[in-house]
């Protein structure tokens, strides 16, 4: 029954996908400015944008973050605003494993954060439970500030997408 469960799940996300909006990364890629993690995440920051779940309508959300560096390691705790929802806490700790390449840890998940640098993209993925797969991708723009889109699938579809714009406060 719960494998009839996902199953109808799965056909209604893919017969509603074009209800949750394209991302648009590829306009949003460039050689520079080169993103630097540390740089942009030490201290604090906020991101305002907004969630689209499938078969829900858009919520906006706020992201309280606040960063450190020590040695090698990049700490980051965020608090999370959904409209609606209780406050989520969420922290992560990389590690820069290779210029470009980070791998650590996030709350919520018992696998790997693994993030990459190319021009002023950071790539991040990971997988958080129950077995949905996180992709995110953060543009550094000219003017110092991050644009972020971050797709959510479960069974290879999308269940969630989220546009926001980090900002140094």
């Amino acid at each position: 029954m719960k494998r009839l469960a996902l199953a109808i799940a799965a056909v209604a996300a893919a017969s509603l996908s074009g209800c949750v909006p394209e991302l648009g990364r590829k306009t949003l890629a460039a050689p520079a400015p080169v993103f630097d993690p540390v740089a942009f995440f030490v201290g604090r920051t906020q991101a305002t944008g907004t969630l689209h779940r499938v078969l829900s309508r858009p919520k906006q959300v706020v992201i309280e973050s606040t960063g450190r560096a020590a040695e090698d390691r990049l700490m980051l705790t965020q608090r999370i605003l959904v409209a609606g929802e209780a406050p989520e806490l969420r922290t992560w700790t990389l590690r820069q494993v290779k210029p470009g390449r980070w791998i650590g840890t996030l709350t919520g998940s018992d696998k790997p954060v693994i993030m990459q640098v190319r021009g002023n993209t950071l790539a991040v993925r990971y997988k958080i439970d129950p077995g949905l797969t996180v992709r995110q991708w953060l543009y550094l723009r000219p003017d110092g500030s991050v644009e972020s889109r971050t797709l959510t699938m479960e069974l290879d579809m999308d269940v969630s997408r989220m546009e926001l714009t980090f900002r140094r406060v």
